[in-house]
Order: structure tokens, then sequence, then C-alpha cells
């Protein structure tokens, strides 16, 4: 990365010269009966979105003379430096649990811990990381038996811009807020989500005891089709006909932008194979991550590989957005669960799709559930797409972060302040 002229007062540093602490974790040993154990924070108690997630840490033996040296405090800095995962490999937190003598979280060997020396502020050192941190991450990784690893002595030399600790305080402030703002649309998605599903229960009942007592049928016998898609993966092209894998199933839509591309010849057989779904069919994802669930909404020209159900309901009796509901339920989950074969991949076989029992309510009724579901998809479509434009800001305002431009006003308020 080159940096070109920075504003007045700032500095180019290598990582590793703003650090005051640089170290990796301990993983230490099952736990001992009559023996503390200590909770261990782990890559995955890292999230994608670069949030900490402590309800699931693992609880390890430790020795006591350990336990000082591998204490988090608040404000360190939590580095994922071997994961399976390319888009994981370091992603950066910051430890926020309050300090107590009750509570003492350490973190593994899969972790590494920065702590920033008193010129530098924590969360700007995470803004960083997280952004031109991560490109420089994607320079540096290597594998080792199916794992990514981070080279931190590699890692550590890349250079900050680093800007006078009063400045960088305005910097965290302005990107605080805009994390904020993204939080509450995250929330006000979700909520949108839990008021469909009120609706749901509400109108239906919970499936599993059925208490308005609807006729149960095998998905069966309520559906025109269940299939699923290619069983061979074709060859990938740059431009070209969508071709969707369970990956692609994102939230409860289908991501058409960021999914592959096969020609249109290969395109055709996958066609003429049956593998291409039409508006009003659910996806139900069997492979892998079983239970992902979308309704095509929209007619267009994909086909889908074989970790997809393709259910394509009778519409004179089973409504597909009511399908697609009640599919996402544990109800209809665990017995998918239940049914789920294979060892190296988790996968369900047709034949136990079609054997899902489901209440059937009368059409109508699904029907005007569906509208009201509809207008409530419409109104979370809208928050995606506030959401998306929130993201592209947000994007603009760290690149003009690290290069002066986002408090260049606030330092020149400074300086007139100053000669005044």
């Amino acid at each position: 990365m080159k940096w070109g002229n920075l504003p007045e007062g700032w500095e180019l540093e290598k990582l590793e010269e703003v650090l005051e602490l640089n170290q990796s974790g301990i993983w230490g040993e099952e736990p001992r009966k009559n023996a503390k154990s200590y909770p261990i924070i782990r890559s995955t108690e890292i999230t994608h979105d670069c949030k900490l997630k402590v309800k699931s840490v693992a609880y390890r033996h430790v020795p006591n003379d350990k336990i000082d040296k591998y204490r988090l405090n608040m404000g360190d800095l939590l580095i994922v430096k071997s994961s399976g995962s390319p888009n994981l490999l370091g992603r950066c937190v910051i430890y926020d649990q309050p300090y107590s003598n009750e509570k003492v979280y350490l973190f593994s060997n899969f972790v590494q811990r920065f702590r920033t020396n008193r010129s530098t502020l924590p969360n700007f050192l995470y803004y960083f990381l997280n952004s031109y941190g991560r490109n420089f991450v994607e320079q540096l990784q290597t594998t080792t038996t199916g794992l990514r690893n981070l080279p931190i002595s590699a890692y550590v030399s890349q250079l900050v811009p680093m800007p006078p600790i009063e400045e960088q305080k305005q910097i965290v402030k302005r990107l605080q807020f805009t994390d904020y703002l993204k939080e509450r649309r995250k929330e006000a998605k979700e909520l949108i989500d839990k008021i469909i599903m009120s609706v749901f229960y509400d109108m239906f009942g919970d499936p599993a005891t059925n208490p308005k007592g609807w006729e149960v049928k095998r998905l069966e016998e309520v559906c025109e089709k269940i299939t699923d898609g290619s069983h061979y993966s074709p060859k990938t092209t740059k431009e070209g006909f969508p071709y969707i894998t369970v990956s692609d199933v994102k939230g409860g839509s289908i991501d058409f932008k960021n999914c592959k591309k096969i020609a249109e010849k290969a395109f055709a057989d996958l066609k003429n194979s049956k593998c291409m779904p039409i508006k009003g069919d659910v996806l139900f994802s069997k492979d892998g991550t079983v239970g992902k669930v979308v309704e095509v909404k929209e007619s267009r020209e994909f086909v889908v590989l074989s970790s997809l159900a393709i259910i394509r309901s009778n519409n004179k009796i089973l409504n597909s957005t009511y399908l697609k509901y009640l599919l996402k339920l544990d109800y209809c989950l665990n017995q998918a669960m239940s049914m789920k074969t294979g060892s190296a991949i988790k996968r369900i076989i047709l034949k136990n799709i079609k054997n899902i029992k489901i209440p059937l309510p009368p059409l109508d009724l699904q029907q005007e559930v569906a509208e009201i579901v509809s207008k409530l998809e419409e109104k979370r479509k809208q928050m995606e797409e506030a959401e998306e434009k929130l993201e592209m800001l947000y994007q603009i305002l760290l690149k003009q972060a690290f290069a002066g431009k986002l408090t260049e006003e606030w330092r020149m308020e400074g300086n007139a302040s100053k000669s005044s």
C-alpha cells in the first residue's frame, strides 16, 4: 500500500512499533475434576463482522502460573491467525468484557493478542486492521493441512498511518457513529423477521402441536415436483448463466451478483435435466448446511447444484410463501435433521424431504398470510438496499479516515483557533 502524502503531524509506523504487547495464546488441557477451568476465546468466538461472542467459549484447564500471562484486559485486540475459513483469517475484535476476578478470560493459540501503546487508541487500530489490514492479509495467507495461517512476523511489518491521538479520537468517533447506524439497520431487519414469524404463529398456530387441528400431509402429497439440481459441477466461466449453490443462498435471498456462471451449452444441458427452478419454487438446502430456505421470486434463467432441492407446490392447495416459512421452522428442520445421512458430508436425501409432514390450512388463509408477509418482505428489501448504501458510505469513510481526509475540516478548525 502506497500512502502518498500524509497530513502534517501524521507518521507512517510499522504495526509492531505501535504495540506494547504482541502475543500468541494458550489452549491448555481438558478440564480436571476439582480444578478450576477457564474460558478460552477461540477464533470461533470472532465473527465475520468483527464482533466478539463469548457465549460459546470452551473451558480448559490452565496452570495457575500461566493465568496472568494470558489474562485478557479491556481494550486488548484479538486477531484470528489460524482458521479453516479464509474469510475469517485476520479478523480483529476488541476484548470488551468487564474486568472481574470471578470471570477471567484467556485466549487460544489460534488467536494473537495485540495491546497498543499509549500513543495508539485500540479502536483506531481495530478499524485499520479490519479495513487496510484485511487487504494485507490476503497477500500473506499460507496453507498448512487445510488450515490457513497468518505469518505474524510479516503481518506486524505492515505500515500504519498514525495521526496524533486527539485526531485518532475524532476518527474513531465518526466511524463508531456509522457502525451504530449499521447495527440499528441490522436490528430493524431482525425485527421484521420476528414480526413475520409472529404473524405466522398467530394465524396457523405451532405446527408441532397443531392446536387448530389442520390436516397433516406429507410434502410429496401437496407438491407437483420435488427434485434437486445438477449432480456434476460444470466448468465455470467469467460470464454466462447463474449457477446457484448453497453458499449463494444468503439471508433469505439468492445472491446472483456473486454466484458462479456457466456457458450457454452447459446451461442448456442442465435446463433439459430439469435443474432450473421457476418462479414460485422453493429451494431447500439438503447437503452440508441443511435447512436454508428461499422462494424464487422472479422469472429468471438459472440452474442449481444438487445440494439444493427444488420444491414446487401444488398451488391449488399449497401457497409457496406459506411453504417457505413453514420449512424455516424448527418443526420441519428437526424432521430434516433427524433424517440426515452421510458422514463426511451431512445430507438428507430427496425421499426424506418428500416425507416431511406439514399442516395444511385452507388455501385462502395461506394466501391471506402470504399477502401480509409480502408487504413485510418488501419493507425488509428496502432496508437491505439502505443497508448496502450505508455499507458503501462506510467503506468510503474508512478510506478517507486513514488518508487524513475524514478529519481535514477538524484540523483546519483547530489551526484556525490557534492562529486567532
